[in-house]
């Protein structure tokens, strides 16, 4: 399956060393055309936008917002709109709770073998001198020495580079994204609190290629000079806060392929990496939570909160709720 690294480091975030958590997407700067050309495209999804969503069936109400995992100053609004509608809830919906976060990590870290490089080649090694030099400078950025990362396997390194340095402080700082501030305010109301997705099978799903396709999907990703595409801002968060959650996909996979798909073959592996992706941790994901939620939300009044790139498409927990005879409702943000 593809590589958060691949996601997240040169696709949402650019270069991890350079990005901010704020500022404007890079999609305002196109040409109005290509805006419009990328706004076309992103509208013939279902539900291109919105973040606060009713859900409606056999006269149960529920909601579900769309989350963005890492910290926002702007959030605080969103979970004042939030609350309310908490309030009106009996039970709530993550895609990992707290404490099944910790029995993850538990379960992780005790069996150094999914993470590490326990025998065998270092990854110095087997990245070879050209690619470990340009991941070098990125380890530096996030503090990690180079004996320790060489260590780790590609897909833990990778998803450790992945979090921007800014989300990194906001993290040692214990600032929260927005699952885990509806998870605190779940808590205040003594509300169950219940985990769409399996432990076991994330670690599954995280740990399930060989460590030769790893490698290899590392060194090709490392032959490009990220920082080249630079946006100035988080693209990711200014499309998520501007509701627009299919146009920034869209605009990401468009910047992908721009500045990386110069060589076709180069095209065609970015599109094809950014597909698997879609379907391994996003739709496949979603078809299973659905197969919970489509029976709860229709008898119990709930909260779900979900990874905001969730919602909207054909595979969308929207769509799948609404070919479960749910009816689809968008809110606003804000009230008034």
């Amino acid at each position: 399956m593809l590589r958060l690294w691949l996601i997240l480091s040169f696709v949402l975030f650019a270069h991890p060393a350079f990005a901010v958590c704020d500022g404007e997407s890079g999609f305002w700067s196109l040409p109005e055309p290509k805006q419009q050309q990328l706004r076309d495209r992103a509208n013939q999804k279902p539900f291109p936008e919105g973040i606060l969503w009713q859900i409606e069936k056999n006269g149960v109400t529920s909601h579900i917002v769309g989350t963005m995992h890492l910290y926002d100053p702007r959030h605080d609004d969103t979970i004042a709109r939030v609350n309310p509608l908490l309030d009106q809830a009996e039970q709530v919906f993550l895609e990992m709770s707290s404490d099944k976060e910790a029995v993850f990590q538990e379960d992780l870290t005790s069996n150094p073998d999914l993470f590490l490089l326990n025998e065998g080649p270092s990854l110095i090694d087997l990245l070879g001198e050209d690619s470990w030099n340009r991941l070098l400078p990125q380890l530096k950025s996030h503090g990690i020495p180079g004996f320790m990362a060489a260590k780790f396997q590609p897909w833990f390194l990778g998803i450790t580079l992945a979090i921007p340095t800014c989300a990194t402080r906001d993290l040692s700082q214990k600032k929260k994204g927005l699952d885990r501030m509806v998870e605190t305010a779940s808590e205040q109301r003594d509300l169950i609190i219940r985990s769409l997705d399996d432990v076991q099978g994330m670690i599954a799903l995280l740990t399930q290629d060989p460590l030769e396709k790893q490698v290899e999907e590392m060194k090709w990703s490392l032959q490009f000079e990220l920082s080249d595409v630079m946006s100035g801002g988080s693209d990711l968060a200014d499309h998520y806060f501007r509701e627009q959650t299919q146009l920034g996909w869209d605009y990401l996979t468009y910047r992908a392929v721009s500045h990386y798909g110069e060589k076709p073959e180069d095209r065609d592996r970015i599109l094809s990496l950014l597909d698997e992706f879609l379907v391994t941790l996003v739709d496949k994901r979603n078809a299973s939570w659905v197969e919970t939620l489509a029976q709860e939300l229709a008898r119990t009044p709930s909260f779900v909160a979900v990874g905001a790139l969730h919602l909207p498409g054909e595979n969308g927990v929207l769509a799948l709720l609404e070919r479960q005879g749910f009816t689809i409702t968008r809110l606003p943000l804000t009230e008034g």
